[in-house]
């Protein structure tokens, strides 16, 4: 079953030299994600990459996201915005907002 992303995102993995992964991520991966501007909250956020089905250490994807807890950022998202994700204590890559597709999650100006 698919469901509706909450927002699509450019995310770039660091690459194995600077702390990313070992190996390519494959769509659907499940990091952790945690936005700058919102230090403390963390949740899960799965991948699906637009247009490919792996992605390589070093590489720069787009991706749909979808969180498991939105309630968390419910109000809090823009384009533009940047966030870190990560396999527990290690950042993997970081990402930058594209679009806000699930507009509860859209911040009000």
């Amino acid at each position: 079953m698919k469901t509706t992303p909450h927002f699509i995102a450019q995310l770039s993995y660091l690459p194995t030299g600077d702390g990313g992964r070992q190996t390519p991520a494959r769509s659907g991966y499940r990091p952790h994600i945690e936005f700058d501007h919102i230090p403390g909250k963390r949740t899960t956020g799965m991948q699906r990459f637009i247009g490919q089905e792996w992605v390589e250490p070093g590489q720069t994807v787009e991706a749909e996201i979808t969180v498991v807890s939105p309630k968390f950022f419910s109000g809090k998202i823009q384009v533009g915005d940047t966030f870190t994700f990560d396999e527990g204590p290690r950042v993997v890559g970081t990402g930058v907002v594209k679009e806000v597709v699930d507009e509860r999650l859209m911040k009000k100006n």
